[in-house]
């Protein structure tokens, strides 16, 4: 993505002399740094570690105790070295034109079974060759990609491309002298459904019987695309050798006409007839327990877990911080980025932070991690060749001097089908109900507040807060404003101390700029002074002025008090008696005014 970090090199040449003059600016940059977002690791620079990789075992890890691998999975201590993680996390390649199934599974570590369900996602191209190795039985399926694949990942997948060269080459970045030993333990299962137990427990442990879902299937083979197997029209021939259009067998004196052909019929590929259909023999097993996999052991919180991550030193671009900063301002260690601790945990225990196309601020948070925290997602232009819904917000349009109107954008970074609305419709689970819920929504088309809600149903504002998101969420609706006005409610929805306050602030903005002192402003908002003083204090320092007559000023409104409008009608007084004659000490004089304020006049 050379476009994105031209657009983010372009954007930091703007904001860098920004930052030279303003002091402020370039502190509330730094001062991201320390805040929870960029403390959070991304998954693009995280190693992962798969515990039911195949690839780990005795003649890999150094296992504490080489008794532990035996016929009985058991617990068993393994130290990976640095030499080990770069075999474990290095992207796999395949050779075109395909290679077999189970050579590909060897590759990434899983089990050919595993790659049943990739290729139900199209995650391979695949192709069936009969006898291929010299194997009986049905074809066997070439698998075939030509991107590397990820053997950590869920469908093999590398880090989104907007991530850049930043992403790559994660296993060259593994410090050369790393070297941790984890734990793995063996999980063990009922070999049946736990449907299947309760129905043979009891029979009224369900009413209906479980219900039964259609498993995908894989597409039926493809006949072998090898020249001589078909005609010239398209047509698929077989593997019958008389039928061959260019073999060479005619130049050896056999044609196509003859009856049988010179080579015995054991060597001919007869078409195989289909299977005979066989009735599974039942089980015998009830309840058995067998072997389901390994699961590591989180050395922080020792919780049972399938992957382990390493968070690796993050590569953010480089921009050049401005060299001649204030005493009060140099780059200390506090405004440095921290590193992540060099060791392997959970996903929980390093709060790894998955970046997604379908968040809300997902395009923000690219930006911060890319440039560490020193530009803004609003300052820099999308590319254009990927899909983003863009949405001007007014309120920060001009939240850093010098910005472009048009780069001031709030982007929510998603696919036009799901800014539209959900990806799949909302449908209820069955036999799962939400009373609570659904009393919460009913006492929000009422019109009651938040507040109200929760003493009525006794319970707290947090959980409430909860219920309005999950409902915001199924109806793909921003807020309960929305959520009230999609499904039609009777009574319009009060509204919280956040938004009267923003309300509040508005309507104060507007009589400073059209002059209304404070007791004006008191009157008709009906509040108190300190009220009015402090969300004019607020507005002052959102606009970065001082004063109301800055604030006219940057927004370029024609200030006038009543003040104003009585020194003025003096002057145009004090000028009307001057072009008639009178002398600055009788106007003095007969206005009541001093005479050095009608001699400057």
């Amino acid at each position: 993505m050379t476009e994105l970090f031209s657009a983010i090199f372009a954007a930091w040449q703007q904001i860098e002399p920004i930052l030279r003059r303003h002091s402020d600016a370039l502190e509330k940059r730094l001062a991201r740094r320390r805040r929870p977002t960029l403390l959070r690791p991304p998954r693009a620079s995280c190693l992962a570690l798969r515990a039911t990789d195949t690839r780990i075992g005795p003649a890999t890890a150094a296992p504490i105790h080489p008794s532990s691998f035996s016929a009985h999975p058991s617990q068993h201590d393994l130290t990976l070295s640095a030499k080990l993680l770069r075999r474990l996390s290095t992207p796999v390649r395949l050779t075109p034109p395909g290679e077999p199934h189970d050579v590909v599974a060897a590759k990434l570590g899983v089990t050919p079974n595993t790659l049943v369900s990739r290729r139900h996602r199209n995650v391979f191209r695949t192709r069936h060759v009969q006898g291929l190795r010299g194997r009986f039985g049905n074809p066997v399926p070439l698998l075939f990609t030509p991107r590397p694949l990820d053997p950590s990942a869920w469908l093999f997948e590398e880090p989104d491309p907007l991530w850049g060269w930043t992403a790559l080459d994660l296993p060259q970045r593994i410090p050369p002298h790393f070297e941790q030993t984890l734990t793995r333990v063996a999980v063990f299962g009922p070999l049946t459904s736990t449907e299947r137990r309760l129905a043979q427990s009891h029979p009224e442990a369900f009413d209906h019987p479980p219900p039964t879902t259609d498993r995908p299937r894989l597409p039926k083979m493809q006949p072998d695309y090898v020249w001589y197997k078909w005609s010239k029209s398209n047509d698929y021939l077989g593997e019958d050798c008389r039928n061959c259009r260019r073999s060479g067998r005619e130049d050896r004196g056999w044609r196509m006409e003859d009856s049988a052909p010179p080579f015995p019929s054991s060597i001919l590929h007869s078409p195989s007839s289909p299977p005979k259909s066989r009735k599974p023999r039942p089980r015998t097993a009830q309840g058995s327990l067998v072997f389901k996999g390994w699961r590591w052991l989180c050395p922080a919180c020792g919780r049972k877990v399938h992957k382990l991550y390493l968070p690796l030193p993050s590569i953010d671009l480089p921009l050049e911080l401005p060299r001649r900063l204030p005493r009060r301002l140099n780059i200390s260690e506090a405004d440095e980025l921290p590193a992540p601790p060099q060791t392997f945990a959970c996903m929980t225990c390093h709060r790894v932070r998955f970046v997604s196309r379908c968040e809300r601020n997902a395009w923000n948070h690219l930006i911060a991690y890319l440039t560490a925290g020193l530009l803004y997602g609003r300052e820099v232009k999308q590319p254009n060749d990927l899909d983003f819904a863009e949405s001007t917000c007014p309120e920060q349009a001009q939240r850093v001097e010098g910005t472009c109107p048009e780069q001031a954008q709030r982007v929510e970074w998603a696919r036009p089908e799901l800014v539209e609305g959900r990806k799949r419709p909302y449908r209820p689970q069955l036999n799962r109900s939400a009373p609570r819920r659904q009393q919460v929504l009913e006492r929000l088309l009422a019109g009651k507040s938040i507040r109200q809600i929760a003493r009525d149903l006794n319970v707290s504002i947090r959980a409430i807060h909860n219920h309005i998101r999950a409902l915001c969420r199924q109806e793909s609706v921003p807020n309960r404003h929305a959520l009230a006005k999609k499904l039609n409610a009777t009574k319009p929805q009060p509204l919280n101390q956040e938004e009267r306050a923003r309300h509040r602030r508005t309507q104060t903005q507007r009589l400073l700029l059209a002059g209304r002192t404070y007791k004006q402003i008191m009157k008709e908002l009906q509040t108190d002074f300190s009220t009015v003083n402090r969300d004019a204090m607020k507005i002052y320092k959102h606009h970065k002025v001082s004063g109301r007559r800055g604030l006219a000023r940057k927004l370029g409104v024609d200030l006038k008090t009543d003040e104003d409008r009585r020194i003025e009608a003096i002057q145009t007084e004090i000028q009307t008696r001057r072009a008639a004659g009178q002398t600055k000490k009788q106007i003095a004089k007969e206005m009541n005014l001093n005479f050095w304020a009608v001699r400057t006049t």
